[in-house]
């Protein structure tokens, strides 16, 4: 028993370089076809995962046929590949073996290595219905980190902070803050032994072991680090405050979140996503598409998936709800 207890370290520290090793081929071979694209403008990135298609689909309609989009398909099985190659223009298309999906930080911190321009990503998930949204994010100025539609409120510093929607980057400052603190993208925390030059440049900011970016989270989520290093250095986070972001009525945008596992329903959050993905799908056109899904990730019925917390429905609200089904109803009508 002591022995094995002995091993359980070196099992770990094998593990993690397997990981490791794997990711990073991932990332040569997605590298290649980043390379290998066109002359691309001002282009977007839109990362998708296995069971997203009907999702990015909803998306997809909403950008305009003048910007260039670029899919990552991370992790999506072949059927899924073929229906995304078919079903969507694009510039391009990225993929990433389905055996070995990597973390969407490290897809970040690949496209800031391979893209020296600047660029934007949208979620999958995230609905931009104003298309003049795209046209302003894109006009990004020198003292800007990045552009963003969509702003976290509830903050322990007085900074202004993204969320991850749908943001365009200033890449080359990315690049040269990524490289001057040896930092990337991925979530992280003070116990995981940030350089010191980064603790020291985190305090000119009011940032401290003491004191996280976000409130009620004792980390840096994705981005969070390398944008806090901006702040620090003396650029902006530019939000675009002209527009309204839903879900309410006569909204430029709305992002659910929540969907990535549409079969997770341990808090609010993914439940609330988890109705979404499913109702989505119920509705859903595409008979092979839904077919799939079904036998991928089983039927479920949007109707029960609260059934079992009551209190989080009434969290949602029903304002949700309709807002919800008058878009999805709108998207099968048009």
């Amino acid at each position: 028993m002591m022995i094995k207890r002995k091993l359980i370290p070196l099992y770990s520290k094998v593990n993690e370089l397997v990981q490791a090793y794997k990711d990073n081929r991932q990332i040569r071979q997605a590298s290649k076809q980043l390379v290998d694209l066109p002359e691309l403008s001002n282009p977007f990135f839109m990362i998708g995962i296995t069971g997203a298609l009907h999702i990015m689909e909803l998306s997809f309609r909403y950008v305009p046929t003048n910007v260039d989009l670029v899919l990552i398909l991370n992790g999506m099985d072949e059927w899924e590949q073929e229906w995304a190659k078919q079903h969507f223009i694009t510039k391009g298309t990225i993929t990433i073996d389905s055996d070995h999906p990597i973390a969407h930080s490290k897809v970040l911190d690949m496209l800031f290595e391979g893209y020296s321009k600047p660029f934007g990503i949208l979620d999958y998930d995230c609905f931009v219905f104003n298309p003049k949204c795209f046209a302003k994010i894109q006009s990004i100025s020198s003292p800007s980190l990045l552009n963003a539609l969509f702003e976290f409120r509830n903050t322990n510093v007085n900074l202004r902070l993204p969320h991850t929607f749908f943001l365009f980057f200033n890449s080359p400052v990315i690049k040269l803050l990524k490289n001057k603190y040896h930092i990337g993208s991925k979530i992280t925390d003070f116990q995981a032994g940030l350089p010191p030059k980064v603790v020291h440049q985190l305090a000119k900011v009011g940032i401290d072991r003491e004191h996280y970016p976000e409130a009620k989270k004792n980390y840096f989520d994705t981005l969070r680090l390398l944008i806090c290093l901006g702040y620090s250095e003396g650029y902006v986070c530019n939000i675009l405050d002209e527009f309204l972001t839903g879900p309410i009525p006569d909204s430029a945008a709305f992002h659910v979140g929540g969907v990535a596992h549409p079969n997770y329903t341990k808090g609010w959050w993914s439940m609330r996503g988890s109705y979404f993905w499913h109702r989505a799908l119920e509705l859903n056109e595409n008979q092979e598409l839904r077919r799939n899904y079904q036998e991928k990730f089983g039927v479920r019925k949007s109707t029960e998936i609260f059934d079992a917390s009551p209190e989080w429905k009434e969290q949602t609200g029903q304002e949700f709800f309709d807002y919800v089904e008058s878009f999805l109803l709108q998207e099968t009508q048009s």
